[in-house]
């Protein structure tokens, strides 16, 4: 989503290599790139578009530092990089936890690790990097010393701790899970929907809801859903690739199968499941009912124990 907030070319650059083999980096591409390199790593799924923009923004600016580092305060700096400043506030080195002094570990500013680099001095500053470290690593971040030292500017803006949480296990992609959950509940409450137990709801990330909806407690929306204004989904439905139109009553524990359309003001009740099936407008299956494969006409009425399918003769 970053890219589209680009108002010129601007090189992608993912770093899905350890930061120990930055200088693998420099065999790699031409000796010049063509305007900004963006650095960004791939277990940081939360960065916003806007933290992207404000970073071309920054290196565009009149100063025209040719590093820009994108830092964070979390409550904890526990093992992060620092961003070191100066008495005005500019960049003059990324210095990673174990080579930092005790003065420089009490640093509240810490390195998310995105940065945006001129292109034309990428490379330059890289053959500069070298392992002189406690580790014995070559350190992207250390692309700011090298920069400073050949009289380049550099500088760092600040952003919300909440865009900087890397996924490198299952416990953080659970955690990851329940932040992205919480932002869809906040933005379809904010577009008019009521929740009536938000955190027992759950979201795909394409999920249309429109006014005036009511969502009960326990409900799963998996990807490709739509529902339109004044509908009432009521507790423990499932629903994943499926319409439903204005007013329509879904639940409770109905079941939504991709390929459902649900007509205006129709009612699909009591462990009902729709399957590549149209219900139209008025239309009720309101009990122990499985509609695959078929069209239910405007105002039927369909009796509980109801199937209808398409079998072609193979499990």
């Amino acid at each position: 989503p970053a890219t589209r907030t680009m108002k010129k070319i601007f090189t992608l650059v993912a770093l899905a290599f350890t930061i120990a083999s930055t200088s693998h980096l420099r065999a790699q591409g031409p000796e010049h790139i063509a305007g900004d390199v963006l650095v960004m790593y791939g277990d940081n799924p939360f960065i916003s578009a806007e933290t992207i923009d404000l970073l071309r923004q920054r290196r565009a600016a009149k100063d025209k530092p040719a590093v820009v580092v994108v830092g964070f305060t979390p409550p904890d700096p526990l093992r992060y990089g620092r961003l070191v400043t100066d008495k005005a506030g500019k960049l003059t080195a990324i210095v990673e936890f174990k080579d930092a002094n005790a003065k420089q570990k009490k640093i509240g500013f810490c390195n998310s690790g995105v940065m945006a680099i001129d292109g034309k001095q990428l490379f330059p500053l890289l053959d500069r990097i070298t392992d002189d470290n406690a580790s014995r690593e070559f350190y992207l971040t250390d692309i700011v010393e090298m920069a400073r030292k050949a009289k380049l500017a550099c500088a760092a803006i600040e952003r919300p701790a909440s865009e900087f949480i890397g996924v490198d296990s299952r416990a953080l992609l659970a955690q990851a899970e329940e932040q992205i959950q919480q932002r869809l509940r906040v933005a379809a409450m904010d577009g008019g929907a009521t929740l009536l137990d938000p955190s027992t709801v759950y979201f795909s990330m394409d999920t249309k809801i429109g006014r005036d909806v009511t969502i009960g407690q326990n409900v799963v929306f998996g990807p490709g859903v739509t529902v339109a204004d004044r509908v009432e989904i009521l507790p423990f439905c499932h629903i994943e690739g499926a319409t439903v139109a204005e007013g329509a009553r879904i639940g409770p524990f109905a079941r939504l199968r991709p390929g459902a359309v649900i007509g205006r003001d129709a009612h699909i009740g009591n462990y009902v499941e729709i399957k590549n099936a149209t219900v139209e407008d008025g239309a009720k299956a309101n009990h122990l009912t499985y509609i695959g494969d078929a069209r239910v006409g405007a105002k039927a009425n369909v009796g509980a124990g109801t199937i209808t399918c398409n079998y072609d003769g193979y499990f």
